[in-house]
């Protein structure tokens, strides 16, 4: 295996100078050696994961994990990340692309899959997700036998949907980044349409309308996505406009009128902007009554977030790349 042979393959997250300094915090409270140079490493892929799933909006509980307990970082080899309701994620740190991936047998059980993560702080200061397996049965894995990152996602997919199958907490994930200045050119992939097909032409009216005073209204260019959330589907909007180097983006959240009747939004759907670090930027909720949801911002040329509709437990998250 080679660095050339992951990079088409693996997802690089950058080594944060937050993870950097919880990991040289949690190594120098171990003796000098080894010790130290392991616990660095675990706490440094556990950090890299949590990021890409708080990312992708899955929530992580790094203080639940033995990882984070000083005690256990001591006596024993872990890198697990608890991921509420689930359970827990082993992130095994590597640093070769040319030989297996060590597994101590310690961590064989009590784990819902097994993440690989390539530590690079020589170069590009980032950890490359190699890849998952949900079981491991061997101390040595080797790194060809590593499924994609995406087979994360679905796997957790599925173990939400078997605990909580009345409404899984993630019930879409768009793995796929949405790049939103290709609009412009007209040019959008198959998974967005016109949003003259999923909404009626009484709601269309609020979809176009952004302001109510007298300024300059921005040509967005528009896209919609039916979300089939509980307890009855949504609709997705999303806008793009471009002044100069800045672009406005506009999300939209409406509901889905399944005759002439005007129809509200469920109580307490939440509409959230995170950014590219996985941060909350921007949420709106719906009360009693709403007939839509709407957030705007502002960015530049490939800065890139996500936005999660959320409500009663079940999730749609969709990736954006300006």
């Amino acid at each position: 295996m080679s660095t050339q042979y992951f990079d088409e393959l693996a997802l690089a997250m950058p080594l944060t100078q937050a993870a950097l300094e919880i990991a040289d915090r949690f190594a120098e409270a171990q003796p000098e050696g080894p010790k130290r140079h392991q616990v660095r490493d675990n706490t440094l892929a556990v950090q890299v994961v949590a990021d890409y799933l708080n990312l992708m909006g899955i929530p992580t509980d790094s203080q639940l994990s033995d990882s984070w307990n000083p005690v256990l970082q001591l006596c024993s080899n872990v890198a697990d990340l608890e991921i509420p309701g689930l359970g827990r994620l082993e992130c095994r740190p590597v640093d070769s692309l040319e030989v297996p991936c060590s597994v101590p047998i310690d961590v064989w059980d009590d784990r819902i899959g097994y993440v690989v993560v390539y530590l690079d702080r020589t170069v590009r200061q980032e950890g490359l997700i190699l890849g998952f397996v949900p079981q491991v049965t061997q101390a040595d894995l080797p790194l060809d036998q590593l499924d994609s990152i995406e087979a994360l996602l679905g796997h957790l997919f599925a173990l939400r949907t078997q605990t909580h199958p009345a409404a899984g907490l993630i019930e879409q994930i768009q793995t796929t980044r949405t790049k939103l200045t290709q609009w412009l050119d007209r040019v959008a992939d198959s998974s967005w349409q016109a949003i003259d097909s999923l909404l009626s032409p009484a709601q269309l009216v609020p979809v176009y309308a952004v302001r109510s005073d007298t300024q300059a209204e921005p040509s967005f260019i528009s896209q919609a996505k039916l979300l089939a959330l509980n307890p009855e589907p949504v609709v997705l909007v999303v806008g793009i406009a471009q002044s100069g180097l800045e672009a406005t983006v506009r999300l939209q959240v409406l509901p889905l009128e399944q005759n002439t009747t005007p129809t509200t939004l469920p109580n307490n759907l939440r509409l959230q902007v995170l950014d590219g670090d996985g941060n909350l930027f921007l949420e709106a909720v719906s009360g009693e009554a709403d007939r839509g949801l709407q957030l705007v911002l502002n960015g530049v040329s490939g800065e890139v977030f996500s936005v999660q509709v959320e409500c009663l437990g079940a999730m749609a998250i969709a990736q954006f790349e300006i």
